[in-house]
């Protein structure tokens, strides 16, 4: 029964590890027109550099570059623990698009908009943000990607996320998306490997 108690210890602090979450960033210069009618499509026809930066954090970002005539690509992977399974996420994305963009989950489309898009720093302007409202996601990796495209002058961009159908926020950081996976299911592991430990110390006091 100890050793059993000890084996599904040790199984549940492994079963709760997740990947760690990673946030990229990249444009280009627009040199092959834009196609609003698909922007991922017209993210790949252009044949210009692509800058390309990993971010702990999408916040206020700008495009690097020239200060115009930019697409632009975010690619967010995370993973969802097994007591956010079910849950509705929430995304909200402020990109500079004077030329309108797309969201995609799991490679599905969501939303796209072919309106000159700028928040001017304030999330109440919900009609000049991208979108990507998500139910019942389930348990194990997922991705976010935003596709879009600016003719004029490089503003900065933010991102957020709510996983309580946006009683509350959380800005869009690799540190958030991790955190938000780390409660139960890591505290019934660290307790299992605790009073695995007690039965293994009171068999060696007998």
């Amino acid at each position: 029964m100890k050793n059993m108690l000890i084996t599904l210890a040790i199984s549940s602090l492994f079963s709760t590890s997740l990947s760690a979450a990673m946030i990229t960033y990249e444009n280009r210069a627009t040199n092959a027109g834009v196609d609003n009618s698909d922007y991922q499509s017209s993210w790949n026809n252009q044949s210009s550099y692509v800058y390309s930066r990993e971010l702990n954090e999408f916040t206020n970002l700008r495009a690097t570059g020239s200060n115009r005539d930019q697409h632009s690509h975010l690619s967010i992977s995370f993973d969802v623990s097994h007591q956010l399974s079910g849950n509705d996420w929430w995304f909200q994305f402020s990109p500079d698009a004077g030329l309108g963009g797309e969201v995609y989950f799991d490679g599905n489309l969501v939303e796209r908009t072919t309106d000159n898009l700028w928040w001017g720093g304030q999330w109440s302007r919900t009609n000049e943000l991208v979108e990507a409202l998500v139910s019942d996601v389930s348990m194990g990796s997922h991705t976010i990607d935003l596709y879009w495209a600016e003719n004029c002058c490089n503003g900065g961009q933010s991102g957020r996320f709510s996983i309580d159908n946006g009683a509350s926020w959380h800005a869009l950081s690799t540190a958030n998306l991790e955190a938000v996976n780390v409660s139960e299911p890591g505290s019934i592991a660290l307790f299992s490997l605790g009073l695995a430990g007690l039965l293994l110390s009171r068999r060696k006091l007998k």
